[in-house]
């Protein structure tokens, strides 16, 4: 942590978990509208924390999800954000025409804007997030009901994932229409799906937004941990991990055989050292041990 930031994590809950008193943590309750779409939690603890006391003092705001992993300082990205003016991830679906498309059945004002294509994480001046996250989780809810009102629409813009992705464009959509800019990067973040960077360029992702880890084809060492699951992505090794498996929180593979996608061999480091470094995750009521109906259960 560099002198100056802050890094508080967003939950959504009935009461603060056992982890707010080693991580600074504002806790919100959830909002009903979250029993028929979990992500909306997202924008509406935002706006509640951005409301509240215990609101940022810093200027600006870096929203990352928990699936992001810092692995170098991001002040020289920060540097580039100013009132109006915002930095972001290329989204996957950039320059998509079926964006806008979407934005002009869910605009209610400046509506011959270009939405950006953003993606997390988000670089954004503090009170362009003020204004932002009332309205994000607005069009959110929009965008859903709208889906829910007429399937149709869930064909249209299959494409674009606007059932599961609803929120993202909720925040597009928001920025859009307030007229706050976002300059579009690519690689802020590298993802477990995107195609791996050149060996030379890897010093300068500054976070992974980590999901799956494969070992090299042909690999011996992997057989102990290969997954029957994620077939789809067998061009890219053997799969064994995965923080869709049940396994995720215990089984850790290690070492690491040489050849290893970079965003593989960060995951897996990250994961091995924590538990090195900090001890398996504490078992409570708020987290419980492995279970086989799923790797997240909803907590009042």
């Amino acid at each position: 942590q560099e002198e100056g930031t802050g890094y508080p994590r967003l939950l959504t809950a009935g009461e603060t978990d056992d982890l707010a008193t080693r991580i600074p943590t504002f806790q919100a309750p959830r909002v009903e509208f979250s029993n028929r779409y979990a992500p909306i939690n997202k924008p509406d603890v935002v706006d509640k924390w951005m409301r509240s006391p215990q609101a940022p003092k810093e200027e600006v705001i870096v929203l990352i999800d928990p699936d992001n992993w810092l692995l170098q300082p991001i002040a020289r990205h920060v540097s580039k954000v100013s009132e109006g003016h915002a930095l972001a991830q290329q989204a996957f679906f950039y320059k998509n025409p079926l964006v806008k498309e979407l934005y002009q059945l869910v605009c209610s004002r400046n509506c011959a804007y270009t939405p950006d294509d953003a993606a997390v994480p988000y670089f954004v001046h503090r009170e362009d997030l003020r204004k932002i996250a009332p309205l994000w989780r607005e069009l959110t809810i929009k965008i859903k009901e709208m889906s829910w009102r007429d399937p149709s629409l869930l064909t249209r813009f299959k494409s674009i994932q606007i059932d599961w992705c609803a929120e993202m464009y909720g925040y597009v959509f928001a920025a859009a229409e307030l007229g706050i800019r976002h300059t579009i990067k690519g690689h802020l973040q590298l993802r477990d799906v995107d195609t791996p960077v050149p060996k030379s360029q890897e010093s300068k992702i500054p976070m992974i937004h980590m999901g799956r880890a494969w070992f090299p084809k042909g690999d011996k060492s992997a057989e102990r941990w290969r997954h029957t699951e994620g077939r789809n992505f067998a061009y890219r090794g053997i799969q064994v991990w995965c923080k869709c498996n049940w396994t995720a929180s215990h089984i850790i593979p290690w070492p690491v055989p040489s050849g290893t996608d970079f965003a593989s061999t960060q995951t897996l480091r990250i994961l091995h050292d924590s538990v090195e470094m900090y001890g398996p995750l504490p078992q409570s009521k708020y987290r419980g041990g492995p279970t086989r109906h799923g790797y997240n259960q909803k907590y009042p």
